[in-house]
């Protein structure tokens, strides 16, 4: 066994994870598909997104808690910069995602100049990452991204309050927040999975964003208190922690899948959120500390990749929408050309995104001077 080099603290059954239920995700939107309606691919796919933002919500608490000792100057300023610092760590990839859907649409609806425009100006709350936050007017063209507009819309809103009060934030209104909306949302509309749906005063996709960061940062809380005990696990301990968290991904899988019509009652909504906090308090607990270099960096490219997947796949729905009736193709034929073509997006926003990283210095400096006068 090698040390990894990267950071001790990394987790690489964290971006495993991520891997598996993005495909499961993949999976849920290829129902969308003509011809795949009954196929029921994981009908219930929808409840990983709980993961992520756990995943989120518990490293947005690790951040705000490396700097409890530091003095609050403007809550203001700091709310803005953290907003920003997140938005900076996902927007190029997130931007190349959305022209390379924006430019399929436009052709296989054979639109005119005039109706590009207009798709164009139509697209603002999806470009500024507001799409949660309320409005209504406009298209969205790639459906998935609803979770980064939320994921960032809901940071802004907890982060003072957070960086405020931690302790009291953590440990008491975030699991109590989360727990009661997740019911009222469960039971008001007999389902988490909603997105684009508002509410009356609040988009209720910003609402599921708020619960499931929550209850990460909740889930940070229970791992600082479990370290300050310092506890540690025997052999055996490590073992039954190992098989519960793979007993629970298989379970959460089985659901997410419906295996043989199991699933079908909207408690098992609610029950999937709270079998995936427990899941990823057992990851970040990290009983198992993986030391393997060569599965480390799989993992950690995994959950790189895993982000590309999760933005590129929607558009080839729709591209494949007709595909069964119209070519005669099998089912097996139109999954397997789904995964082809979002395959060769996702390498194709790699390679552009990696690109537009590159020159973003160099643009920002040009900008710069073409822009700012220098003192």
């Amino acid at each position: 066994m090698k040390k990894l080099k990267t950071s001790n603290s990394y987790i690489p059954m964290v971006d495993f994870w991520k891997f598996i239920f993005t495909i499961a995700i993949i999976l849920y939107h290829a129902n969308k598909i003509e011809g795949f309606e009954k196929a029921n691919l994981f009908p219930f796919g929808y409840i990983f997104v709980e993961f992520f933002f756990m995943v989120s919500g518990f490293f947005m608490a690790k951040s705000v808690f490396n700097i409890q000792n530091q003095s609050i100057k403007s809550l203001g300023d700091e709310t803005w910069r953290f907003t920003f610092k997140k938005i900076n760590g996902i927007y190029i990839p997130f931007f190349v995602a959305f022209w390379i859907h924006f430019v399929i649409r436009m052709i296989i609806e054979e639109s005119t100049v005039k109706n590009v425009l207009l798709e164009v100006t139509h697209s603002i709350r999806e470009l500024t990452l507001t799409y949660s936050s309320g409005i209504t007017i406009g298209r969205y063209h790639n459906g998935p991204t609803w979770y980064i507009s939320s994921m960032i819309i809901a940071m802004f809103i907890i982060y003072p309050f957070l960086r405020k009060f931690f302790k009291s934030f953590s440990s008491i209104f975030a699991p109590a927040f989360a727990l009661l909306t997740y019911a009222y949302l469960q039971n008001e509309h007999s389902s988490i999975n909603l997105s684009s749906h508002y509410g009356k005063y609040i988009c209720l996709g910003l609402l599921r964003a708020i619960c499931g960061i929550c209850v990460g940062i909740f889930i940070f809380y229970l791992i600082d208190k479990v370290k300050t005990t310092k506890t540690d696990f025997t052999s055996a301990g490590k073992i039954v922690l190992v098989i519960l968290e793979f007993s629970l991904a298989m379970y959460l899988i089985l659901i997410a899948a419906n295996y043989d019509n199991w699933f079908k009652d909207k408690f098992y909504g609610y029950l999937a959120m709270i079998l995936q906090a427990i899941l990823v308090f057992i990851l970040f607990l990290n009983p198992v500390k993986i030391k393997n270099v060569v599965f480390a960096n799989l993992c950690k490219w995994a959950g790189e990749i895993s982000f590309y997947y999760y933005l590129n796949h929607r558009i080839w729905t729709r591209v494949l929408e007709t595909a069964i009736p119209d070519y005669g193709y099998g089912k097996k034929q139109v999954l397997l050309l789904y995964f082809i073509l979002t395959t060769i997006s996702v390498i194709f926003a790699l390679i552009i995104s990696h690109l537009l990283e590159y020159a973003k210095p160099y643009i920002l400096k040009i900008g710069k001077k073409l822009f700012i006068k220098s003192n």
